[in-house]
């Protein structure tokens, strides 16, 4: 094996070792995209960059203003269709963001591999792990992001009983997202809605904030109450 290969093993290691941390880190929140293909994108960015260097060394006396920029500029445009395809957008939430940007991120670091600047795509990598774990922790720590929980509630009528509800919640200082009627039902007692509230609250809200539950259970109008809970990035850049 000739210096090139050699040299080609070394980028091609360091290409899979970069490729599978920040892939991990996106395994291990069962994001759309983890360690394969992150790692693939960035093996493949690299060899893509590690070619276009050749082509413009073997072809400068054919085509002397050639650029193996070019090649990279190809391979950050491309990669915005894989990204697109980790987005989900659904009602009021956004989600993929940060692995959309995670993909264009490791297909920048293969492209420096591909261009033999090793220091700069594992200090690269490093960061972006620090951004994607330690920053994960203090938003944690310090109630920085929210999580966003939708409530299915059955609410007797008159209508103003759903005017009262959000007053409660304000009064409480519950960050109100919507509050949608999706269903009416005539009862012996004159009729219900049924409501769907959505409430952005820190993950551990129960240690630090009233539980919007006993809220709806003090409200005597609130019939009946359903929970869940949307994954925690779901507000991420709208959502991490």
């Amino acid at each position: 094996m000739g210096f090139a290969g050699e040299t080609f093993v070394i980028k091609l290691v360091l290409s899979i070792i970069c490729g599978f941390l920040i892939g991990l880190e996106r395994e291990a929140k069962d994001r759309p995209a983890g360690l394969r293909t992150h790692m693939i994108v960035c093996i493949a960015s690299m060899l893509v960059m590690t070619i276009g260097i050749m082509q413009k060394d073997h072809y400068i006396t054919i085509s002397p203003n050639s650029s193996s920029t070019r090649m990279a500029a190809q391979i950050i445009s491309g990669i915005g269709f894989l990204g697109a395809g980790t987005i989900i957008q659904g009602k009021d939430t956004v989600r993929g963001l940060t692995t959309a940007a995670t993909l264009w991120a490791v297909a920048c670091i293969g492209i420096a591999i591909g261009a033999t600047y090793y220091f700069e795509a594992i200090v690269t990598t490093v960061a972006i792990l620090i951004v994607l774990i330690l920053i994960n922790v203090f938003e944690n720590r310090y109630h920085i992001r929210k999580s966003q929980y939708i409530y299915e509630l059955e609410i007797s009528e008159p209508f103003d009983n759903l005017k009262n509800l959000r007053k409660n919640l304000t009064f409480y200082k519950v960050r109100v997202n919507y509050i949608n009627i999706i269903g009416r039902e005539d009862t012996e007692d004159g009729g219900k809605f049924t409501v769907e509230v959505s409430l952005h609250l820190n993950p551990d809200y129960h240690r630090n904030e009233i539980d919007p539950i006993q809220i709806f259970d003090n409200l005597p109008y609130v019939k009946s109450i359903k929970m869940q809970r949307l994954p925690h990035d779901c507000l991420d850049n709208n959502h991490h």
